[in-house]
C-alpha cells in the first residue's frame, strides 16, 4: 500500500472477500453439521470447536483488517513525498469513493440479507457492523490520507 486515497477501493473489496468467505465458510459448516458427517468422538469435537473458533476469529479479524490497512494508509501517505498540485486529484477520487461506496455497502449488505445467509450475518456481528459502516470508514481515512500526504510527508516535491 503506497498511502493513497484510490487504495481505499482497494480495501474495499478485500473486506468484501472477507466477508464473503465467513459468509460462505458458515454456511458450509452449518450443512455440514447438518448432515451428521462429524464423528461424535474426541477428535470430530474437536475439530467441530476448531471450525465455530475460526469463524468467530474470521468475524473479528475483517474489523482487524479494516482498522489495520487503514492505519498503514495514513502512515504510507505520511512518509511519502507529494507535489501539492495533486490535491485537488485526491479530493476528487475522494468524493467518488464517497459517492461509490455506499453502492459498495448495498452490495455487502444485499449478499448478507439473501434467504440463505441471513442467520450467519446476524451471527457474525462484528463483521456486519463494520462493513454496514464502510462509508463513514470512507470518509474518515480518506480525510486522514489527504492530511497525512500533505501537512505531514506531503507538501515537498518529489
Amino acid at each position: 500500500m503506497r498511502g493513497q486515497v484510490l487504495e481505499l477501493l482497494i480495501v474495499g473489496v478485500i473486506i468484501f472477500a472477507g466477508f464473503v468467505t465467513l459468509l460462505v465458510g458458515s454456511e458450509v459448516y452449518e450443512r455440514i453439521l447438518e448432515t451428521d458427517a462429524w464423528p461424535t468422538n474426541e477428535v470430530g469435537n474437536a475439530t467441530n470447536t476448531a471450525a465455530a473458533e475460526t469463524l468467530n476469529v474470521l468475524d473479528a479479524g475483517i474489523l482487524f483488517l479494516m482498522i489495520g490497512m487503514g492505519a498503514a494508509l495514513v502512515i504510507g501517505a505520511a512518509l511519502i513525498k507529494t507535489h501539492p498540485a495533486f490535491f485537488l486529484v485526491s479530493i476528487i477520487i475522494l468524493g467518488v469513493l464517497v459517492v461509490v461506496s455506499p453502492a459498495m455497502t448495498n452490495a455487502f449488505m444485499g449478499f448478507a440479507t439473501s434467504d440463505a445467509l441471513t442467520d450467519d450475518a446476524t451471527e457474525y456481528s462484528l463483521s456486519t457492523y463494520a462493513i454496514s459502516n464502510f462509508p463513514i470508514y470512507v470518509v474518515v481515512v480518506g480525510v486522514l490520507i489527504i492530511i497525512a500526504l500533505y501537512a505531514f510527508g506531503g507538501g515537498r516535491e518529489a
